[in-house]
């Protein structure tokens, strides 16, 4: 009886023990990702979170929201063309669909009735975003050396809303295409560098230049994710990998820190994509896709996007 007692006892020791220190795990553990210490797999690096105040003033409302002030032309922009989610389309879908575009609306005919002057994946491209009629049809004769610059209208709102395909440097050359087809990520750069630094010399097409000479394009696949967090620095800006999480999302854009989210396939691509989460507003987020307006013009709710995001990254 005394040595079975004596064996409960120590059991009973040993099982106390043993809550200890799995207790002191526990604590290590929250105290580790509350410092948000995050492994950074594609590049085999570790990010530390630091935080560092943003470049600029800002003001918010009783929620701790900043207010984002956005010219009412964004919020009233609508497309004359129906907009669908982008689709994979082979070239006879291509083509058929570009017909109708053709007997709807006038200004496609000219695309239509000259379809072998475009490539493949521009006509595609087409198909899925309407809206960038105008660039196709002035790519035949384009001057693919010449840059526009960024304006005034442009930087109204604190991180702009800059489009891939702008004929300003939609044309210029990058990875296997132009920066229209293959340039989101510059493009989004160019966004959250200018809206940081205030440097509106830094277009999409100056930072899909640097991409270019310092290889952060990889050919047939994309811009590298390097880019993010060592090639921002050259232009003044900080960018570090963060979790995926809804508080952590919503607390970088409180402190006026834009995201530049990698997007799987879903509403706004097939394959792969970029886009910048500029801002909340109404407790829904606000993304400046380099690719659409219409995207653009409407509020997100973080549910809606958190399923599409692959990698993420907060700028300062």
């Amino acid at each position: 009886m005394k040595r079975q007692l004596r064996r409960k006892k120590y059991r009973r020791k040993k099982f106390k023990h043993l809550l200890f220190v799995l207790s002191v795990l526990v604590v290590f553990l929250i105290v580790l990702l509350r410092g948000e210490i995050i492994a950074n797999i594609s590049d085999g690096e570790v990010i530390q979170d630091i935080e560092q105040q943003p470049q600029y003033n800002q003001s918010v409302t009783e929620n701790n929201e900043p207010e984002v002030e956005l010219p009412k032309d964004r919020w009233n922009y609508s497309s004359k063309y129906e907009y669908t989610p982008p689709t994979v389309r082979n070239g006879i879908e291509v083509k058929s669909i570009l017909a109708n575009y053709a007997e709807s609306y006038p200004e496609f005919q000219d695309v239509y009735n000259n379809i072998s002057d475009f490539p493949e994946d521009m006509l595609a491209a087409l198909c899925n975003n309407p809206d960038m009629l105008e660039f196709v049809k002035g790519y035949p004769s384009a001057d693919t050396s010449v840059i526009g610059s960024i304006s005034e209208e442009d930087t109204a709102e604190r991180i702009p809303l800059l489009i891939q395909w702008d004929t300003r440097w939609g044309y210029y050359p990058y990875g296997d295409d132009n920066v229209a087809l293959s340039g989101c990520a510059p493009t989004c750069l160019s966004m959250v560098i200018v809206g940081l630094t205030g440097n509106n010399n830094i277009t999409p097409a100056v930072v899909a230049q640097y991409a270019t000479d310092h290889d952060y394009y990889l050919k047939g696949t994309g811009t590298v994710w390097k880019i993010m967090t060592e090639g921002c620095v050259h232009f003044g800006v900080r960018g570090k990998m963060i979790a995926l999480s809804r508080a952590k999302v919503f607390s970088e854009l409180e402190k006026g820190h834009p995201i530049i989210c990698s997007m799987g396939a879903g509403d706004f691509t097939t394959l792969g994509h970029f886009i910048v989460l500029a801002g909340i507003k109404d407790g829904k987020i606000i993304v400046n896709d380099p690719n659409s307006k219409v995207r653009s013009s409407r509020l997100w709710d973080y549910e809606v996007l958190e399923g599409q995001i692959k990698n993420l990254w907060a700028f300062s």
